[in-house]
């Protein structure tokens, strides 16, 4: 067993919209013993075309956030 006695076979990381509610409750009743999973919200500013892209703006730092705790892979 690898030294994270939790996500000993994969940590997933997730950026989610602020106002999603369901994504993590999902992925943590699906995964597999010894997956974790780690979201990091981003601000939901709308879904029109200028609110989706006032939210991008904010991706790039939410996933340096998770890849400082070395996630195998990442969502978003």
């Amino acid at each position: 067993m690898a030294s994270d006695l939790y996500g000993f076979r994969a940590k997933i990381g997730l950026v989610i919209p602020s106002n999603n509610t369901v994504v993590e409750p999902e992925l943590w009743t699906m995964r597999p013993p010894g997956v974790t999973v780690h979201g990091n919200r981003i601000l939901s500013r709308g879904n029109t075309p200028e609110g989706i892209a006032e939210m991008q703006k904010d991706t790039q730092a939410a996933v340096e956030s998770l890849r400082a705790g070395r996630m195998d892979v990442i969502a978003y």
